[in-house]
């Protein structure tokens, strides 16, 4: 009888040991790390053979252990991709190690270069400002930069084109009369108007027929008229006309009723960052939307840029004692330094300002000079990229100083939601941008 009970505790403590066994090597991974290493070989034998189609499923099935070995029979897949000439896969691939944060610099350009064959210009930049992030200030950084500022250039049938925020429906002369046009540059609405003012972000917009103004919408329909009659129309301001009646600039509504008869100026700008700037007499002043008076009427004058406003992010060109100075909203200046002429901010990139040579560079946000005084002309930076005279022809720079589009044209102005106005051998022109960067 004790015989047999010494054999039933040795059979539970065998089943125990084994279990026990069983559970450290599973716990540990033991055996998936034996059959991931098993397949791996399998597969490096296949792909040694150039049995591709063979070698794939093998690392595939050995990525579906998660052990540490899973990014070294990634790059393993990934060779045979290349050799497969499976750029698809390679790419997905990539695109799977940059998120788990396995990705090589070289496999973010191999990648990248692909989706540029492809003509996949938005995924390929991605990509790379991933990799930049990663690997900052090397091959990935420039690879970006070398294909930033990828553009085209169209020619159209207008004389003119003015620049909008979004560019999408500009006033265009042709010559005789004025129309709108889309950012083709083809005509939307017809050149029939004496004078066209940009529309709003409501869709009305401006133009002047036969000596009355009118206010249309985006399909041309008429839907006001003034019966003032306003003898100018300075633009459309949010919800408001800047009109002038009597020699005084106020605000008044698609009906040409004067909204705000208590805000009356001799000159005034479009509204931007919650301000305005306005002049009376020989002074301007900073005024906020609702009209209250941000700063007194203290500076000489203001500098107003291609969408004829003061402000863009946040900041102006003020002229105060015969010098530029640098202001936030609230009328701060926010540097020391004055400036001999200064072009006013178009978004919040670079600012463009001149010595007293009339050579013109660029300043950061605090006042900074990033780019030395060596141009004859310039406006400020938008979309990141500023147009630029070298003697008589116009360019455009990055923010790294360096020339990108270089169309000796014959005038260029801003970029706008990635699209800028230029005459091209006495023709207007648009320039857009094929990738369009933060």
């Amino acid at each position: 009888m004790k015989g047999k009970r010494w054999i039933v505790v040795m059979v539970l403590l065998l089943v125990i040991g084994l279990g026990w066994y069983l559970s450290v090597r599973t716990a540990s991974g033991v055996d998936d790390r034996n059959d991931q290493a098993a397949l791996v070989q399998q597969a490096d034998l296949y792909a040694g053979k150039e049995l591709y189609v063979r070698a794939v499923p093998l690392y595939s099935r050995a990525l579906g252990y998660r052990t540490e070995a899973v990014p070294q029979i990634e790059a393993k897949l990934q060779q045979v991709y290349l050799a497969q000439e499976d750029t698809d896969s390679y790419v997905e691939l990539v695109e799977k190690r940059s998120t788990d944060g396995t990705a090589t610099e070289e496999e973010y350009l191999k990648a990248a270069e692909i989706y540029f064959s492809q003509n996949d210009l938005d995924e390929a930049m991605a990509l790379l400002k991933k990799g930049m992030a990663v690997y900052p200030g090397g091959a990935i950084g420039e690879l970006y930069e070398d294909n930033r500022y990828g553009y085209s250039m169209r020619i159209t049938k207008a004389v003119e084109i003015i620049p909008t925020s979004t560019n999408s429906l500009m006033p265009a002369f042709d010559g005789s009369k004025w129309g709108y046009v889309n950012s083709g540059g083809s005509f939307v609405l017809p050149a029939v108007y004496d004078r066209a003012v940009p529309f709003n972000g409501s869709g009305y917009g401006v133009v002047s027929l036969d000596g009355t103004y009118y206010t249309i919408l985006s399909t041309g329909e008429k839907y006001g008229i003034d019966e003032i009659p306003v003898t100018d129309v300075y633009g459309i301001s949010n919800a408001y006309i800047i009109a002038q009646c009597n020699g005084k600039y106020g605000f008044y509504t698609a009906d040409f009723i004067c909204a705000r008869p208590e805000l009356q100026y001799d000159e005034v700008t479009m509204g931007s960052c919650g301000v305005f700037a306005a002049r009376n007499g020989d002074k301007w002043a900073i005024i906020s939307e609702s009209g209250e008076a941000v700063t007194d009427y203290i500076y000489e004058d203001v500098a107003v840029n291609s969408l004829n406003q003061a402000f863009a992010g946040n900041m102006a060109m003020v002229k105060i004692g015969g010098l530029w100075y640098l202001i936030d909203v609230e009328g701060n200046q926010v540097c020391d330094t004055g400036f001999a002429d200064a072009k006013a901010p178009e978004s919040s990139n670079y600012i463009a300002v001149a010595d007293g040579n009339g050579r013109w560079g660029f300043i950061d946000r605090s006042g900074q000079l990033v780019i030395e005084y060596q141009y004859n002309d310039a406006w400020s930076f938008s979309n990141h990229l500023a147009a630029v005279r070298v003697v008589d022809t116009w360019g455009y720079i990055s923010e790294r100083n360096e020339l990108v589009i270089a169309e000796s044209l014959d005038s260029a102005m801003p970029f706008h939601n990635h699209t800028a106005q230029a005459v091209f051998l006495g023709e207007a022109a648009l320039i857009t941008l094929e990738y369009r960067a933060d």
